[in-house]
């Protein structure tokens, strides 16, 4: 039980930073949290916490279906976490690496729409808690 709301909670977090560039004029409170969370310490413990919860995911037994119990959330983790790992990386870096240009090209130009699909999916899961799929 802890596992599902620390997953909804740092997901829902990493989703309001990531949407706060491109919907912070519109919700302001997108806002606050994304400077609240201001600093590498902060954004790479958010990510790599919703990284280790979507492992966690993975391999603890979901009452149903194992594996596919969790699989939106789980996956939503990865992603929400591996797009604030690269923003936070990028930002502070001025190292050129292939890798991480590739994945910001990627991660950073639709960072809005990863993190509006995170929210939703959080959101979701938080109201369907044995939906199989989330």
């Amino acid at each position: 039980m802890q596992i599902y709301f620390l997953s909804i909670i740092v997901n829902i977090i990493i989703s309001m930073i990531l949407m706060s560039e491109d919907f912070g004029e519109k919700i302001k409170y997108f806002k606050k949290v994304a400077d609240s969370f201001q600093g590498l310490t902060k954004k790479l413990l958010l990510a790599l916490s919703a990284m280790l919860i979507g492992i966690i995911k993975l391999v603890a037994p979901v009452e149903g279906l194992p594996v596919i119990g969790d699989f939106l959330p789980m996956v939503a983790g990865f992603v929400l976490g591996g797009a604030l790992l690269v923003a936070s990386i990028k930002e502070r870096s001025d190292v050129e690496n292939q890798a991480i240009d590739k994945l910001e090209k990627v991660m950073l130009h639709y960072r809005g729409i990863i993190g509006a699909g995170g929210f939703i999916i959080s959101i979701m899961h938080f109201l369907l808690p044995t939906l199989p799929i989330l």
